[in-house]
């Protein structure tokens, strides 16, 4: 089974910024990430992941689901890669 979704509603962080909870699963993995919603909405990271699958499913080797995009500016942004194994 696979499955990424935002499974809180949005609050703030201590430092002052919007965030909500998010979960990603893959068989029996299950991973809860903080979406960072400074930038982007929870509909922004669905329309990413969506357009991230559809690269796997047209047959690109590799993608990202992006878990907390933090800005243009940013250094660093979170994300987690699925890669296809080869034939």
């Amino acid at each position: 089974m696979f499955r990424i979704r935002i499974v809180t509603p949005a609050v703030m962080s201590d430092a002052g910024h919007p965030h909500a909870g998010g979960e990603f699963t893959l068989g029996t993995e299950r991973l809860l990430f903080l979406a960072d919603l400074r930038y982007w909405g929870v509909g922004d990271y669905q329309r990413q992941w969506q357009t991230a699958l559809q690269r796997l499913a047209y047959g690109a080797p590799a993608t990202a689901l992006f878990t907390a995009y933090r800005g243009p500016r940013e250094e660093s942004h979170v994300a987690c890669r699925l890669c296809v194994p080869p034939p």
